[in-house]
């Protein structure tokens, strides 16, 4: 190819990536765990990770964080874990980090009608033996979605959240009843509180 023909083809390139880029944004999350006593764990506290917790069954697991980014309805917000829902595909953090990042978000809207995404951060238990899951609240409480626009090449910063590990007590010398976090399909997930929305641009 000459190079009287390259620059045509870069233009159209260098356009068609700008393009791209500004339908969609970026997603993050930072996160905090604390024992029942609301002491830290992590990051700067009792531990250098959130890995290798012990049960008391003799079982490990990692406490990991996962985003989910869904539409915001009524119909997701009960249930934003369906495909139908899902903006992205769900994220999972792993248990040496403290911050998440979800690249190429597509933006929620454009104009003054933008609804914004439910967001939703949640710290599941990833044993050995059986596959990660939400705990339940009276196990580790969280904070509810958070609604929030994503915008053309912005980051949207979902702030800090606090999760509070109720079945980690220190007087227990550090083991959790496992099955006690699992519950039964009846019981509340860990997001129990009410959402949060901010929406403005």
């Amino acid at each position: 190819m000459t190079p009287a023909r390259v620059a045509p083809f870069f233009v159209v390139g260098a356009l068609a990536l700008g393009a791209c880029a500004s339908e969609e944004g970026i997603v993050e999350v930072y996160w905090e765990i604390e024992n029942a006593e609301l002491e830290r764990i992590f990051p700067q506290g009792l531990r250098s990770d959130s890995c290798g917790f012990e049960s008391e069954s003799g079982i490990r697991f990692d406490l990991e964080v996962q985003l989910t980014i869904a539409e915001n309805s009524t119909a997701c917000a009960e249930g934003w874990d369906t495909s139908d829902c899902a903006v992205i595909e769900q994220l999972s953090f792993d248990c040496a980090r403290s911050r998440g990042t979800a690249t190429a978000v597509p933006i929620s809207a454009s104009g003054d009608e933008d609804p914004g995404y439910l967001m939703f951060a949640e710290l599941t238990m990833n044993p050995t033996d059986s596959a990660a899951f939400v705990p339940i609240a009276a196990c580790m409480a969280g904070p509810g979605p958070r609604v929030r626009r994503v915008l053309p090449g912005r980051i949207t910063d979902l702030e800090v959240y606090q999760f509070v590990f109720h079945a980690l007590d220190p007087g227990k010398q550090g083991l959790v009843d496992i099955d006690l976090c699992r519950g039964d399909d009846e019981a509340d997930s860990i997001d129990t509180g009410s959402t949060d929305s901010e929406t403005s641009g």
